[in-house]
């Protein structure tokens, strides 16, 4: 296996705050998190996300357990930039191959979707941040529908919602994400495939993973075959245009009209 094709597309941000890794035995991608109000550029989740990006690929080995690097990493990160609990944060979904096994691991709702020879699809995603803050998120997408666009009290329902999650980010009762505590790369979800029966594994943040499973543009199944035949960048393309055609998210309600996205496709060449 080897990566075949990579694309990343800014949203409506000053900067792209997703980052990806490649290389000949892995792939990553990296979604950092998008605070409101915005975070300084120099230390905000897409400085994160780089910074956290350069440590696991320092740490990354052939026989390397991925929990293991990512906490390597981790510890990495925070000890050279003396983070805290009210830091930046990133998703991270990893994957590592030989000629036997692809091993893949997510952290956060970055997923990764395994395509198999007999064309089953396996999605693994982290969906453990959904779950905090329900009723803040509903409040806020019920006013997208009814209209009210991504202004400033749209931003202020934001706001609130992450303060609210930021009680639960790494405990147990909560969700665990790439941040200032070492010890959420133990709570990642990890699978291991055999690469015998594997046509493609596609690795994306959400704003990429959207095409899915927030604007039902297309299956993963659809997905797999797309990605090689089209390519990375033309997908991420017509996402762009799906929420230009929503300027106001009353469709498909969402945190912001233009998300970043990067799309990693691995595959047998």
């Amino acid at each position: 296996m080897k990566v075949l094709d990579v694309a990343t597309l800014k949203g409506d941000g000053s900067s792209n705050q997703d980052q990806y890794l490649v290389g000949d035995y892995y792939a990553a991608v990296f979604d950092g998190a998008s605070a409101f109000p915005p975070e300084p550029s120099d230390r905000d989740g897409g400085w994160y996300a780089r910074e956290l990006a350069k440590a696991v690929q320092e740490r990354m080995a052939p026989s390397s357990d991925l929990r293991g690097v990512l906490k390597d990493a981790l510890e990495d990160v925070l000890r050279e930039h003396d983070l805290d609990a009210d830091g930046p944060s990133s998703t991270v979904a990893l994957t590592r191959w030989d000629d036997v096994n692809l091993d893949c691991l997510v952290l956060g709702d970055s997923p990764i979707a395994v395509m198999h020879s007999n064309s089953h699809v396996d999605v693994m995603t982290d969906r453990r941040l959904s779950a905090i803050g329900a009723g803040k998120r509903r409040a806020y997408r019920q006013r997208l529908v009814a209209g009210g666009g991504f202004d400033s009290e749209h931003r202020e329902l934001l706001r609130s919602l992450q303060a609210e999650q930021r009680k639960f980010r790494n405990k147990p009762d909560g969700y665990w994400i790439a941040a200032d505590d070492p010890s959420a790369a133990g709570q990642a979800f990890t699978r291991r495939f055999p690469v015998r029966s594997i046509c493609a594994a596609m690795l994306m943040t959400d704003g990429a993973s959207a095409i899915v499973d927030r604007f039902g543009l297309t299956t993963w199944a659809e997905m797999a075959s797309r990605l090689p035949r089209e390519g990375c960048a033309e997908v991420l393309a017509e996402i762009d245009h799906a929420e230009s055609a929503d300027p106001a998210g009353r469709s498909s309600p969402r945190s912001k009209n233009h998300d970043d996205k990067t799309a990693v496709l691995v595959a047998h060449p």
